[in-house]
């Protein structure tokens, strides 16, 4: 069944490749027909030939090749110049603008290059910024001398031994039995649940 569509192929392909030999034969059987000049009496651009179609098979294209075979040359296209127009008669141009006025320039006034009187601050502040700044370097050493005192003249601080009154009610509450009693119970009934105990 392979075999019979393979055939069938090959037999459509052959036909198909005598039917283009044929219409490319009818083609170039045709005479070429200038093209007929216009009514106004200017002839009409040349029309392009159609490029030459390609060999429809490769061997038509080597046999070309090795016989030294090439392809019709076109005729020189022929280009014609008509002469320039003749230039418009010049008019007056009418524009539809209004015309610019002038603006008034504003007078000067002579005040302006006296300016205004402005107050200049005073550099009170910065010169007490710089003595707060000469004095630093002083106030850092007596300050770095009092640290050294300290530490020469340390004294321990005193460890109590004291405990918070919470702590010491909670240890009166354990010693007696009555309330061990009522700490139990108030695990128990507060405890985890038994289901999640192992």
């Amino acid at each position: 069944m392979e075999a019979l569509i393979a055939i069938l192929i090959f037999v459509g392909g052959a036909i198909w490749n005598v039917i283009q030999k044929r219409k490319q034969e009818q083609e170039d059987a045709k005479p070429w027909v200038p093209p007929m000049p216009r009514r106004d009496g200017t002839q009409p651009p040349p029309a392009q030939s159609p490029p030459p179609q390609p060999a429809s098979s490769w061997e038509e294209q080597l046999r070309r090749l090795l016989e030294g075979e090439r392809e019709e040359t076109r005729p020189p296209v022929v280009v014609e110049r008509r002469p320039a127009p003749p230039p418009l008669p010049a008019t007056a141009p009418t524009s539809s603008r209004r015309p610019q006025t002038r603006r008034p320039e504003p007078d000067f006034d002579e005040s302006m290059d006296i300016g205004l009187p402005v107050r200049m601050p005073s550099l009170t502040q910065s010169a007490e910024a710089w003595q707060r700044g000469n004095q630093l370097e002083a106030s850092v050493a007596e300050r770095f001398r009092r640290v050294d005192q300290r530490i020469i003249s340390h004294q321990p601080a005193e460890i109590r031994n004291e405990v918070s009154a919470e702590l010491q009610h909670a240890i009166q509450l354990v010693r007696h039995r009555s309330t061990q009693r009522a700490a139990i119970v108030a695990s128990v009934v507060l405890g985890p649940p038994k289901a999640l105990e192992t």
